[in-house]
């Protein structure tokens, strides 16, 4: 048996750590001392240590690896549990690329008011010149014909 603090060095997990693994139930010492209510650990606790670490590593809460770990009994099941936390994890990576979309979007934008980030806005004057326009409403997949039309009025010069 492991007191509290050489089960701590052994599991690498702190003694406030595995106060609170007790408390909820995860991982309870397999002896406390009556009148000093020291925590004693034994070899399977360990055991069950190393995978609550490893559950942990891999985006589990408590809760989850405490069902995982008084419930599942077989391969099966734990492969099923983690094939729903990466599906999981998968759609979370897919919400963050587009709030990463989002964010870089304001940024741009507040950035350079619309222009992209580093390019500078310049303004010239220009010689006057003829300019050949034609306001259309309509949908943007109809635009061909519409520049068609524009083309054969302008010429060579649009």
């Amino acid at each position: 048996m492991l007191s509290i603090g050489e089960f701590s060095r052994v599991t690498r997990l702190t003694i406030k750590a595995l106060r609170l693994y007790h408390e909820k139930g995860l991982l309870v010492p397999d002896l406390v001392g009556e009148s000093s209510s020291y925590r004693y650990y034994g070899p399977r606790a360990a055991e069950r240590a190393r995978v609550l670490v490893r559950l942990k590593d891999m985006g589990f809460s408590l809760e989850e690896i405490k069902s995982i770990l008084d419930e599942v009994r077989d391969d099966r099941e734990i492969i099923a549990r983690v094939e729903a936390k990466l599906a999981e994890v998968e759609r979370d990576i897919e919400r963050h690329r587009a709030m990463k979309d989002h964010l870089e979007i304001s940024l741009e934008s507040a950035r350079g008011a619309g222009a992209p980030a580093g390019s500078a806005i310049a303004f010239e004057t220009l010689p006057d010149r003829l300019i050949c326009g034609r306001r259309v409403k309509g949908r943007y997949a109809d635009a061909g014909p519409q520049f068609g039309a524009l083309f054969k009025v302008c010429g060579r010069r649009a």
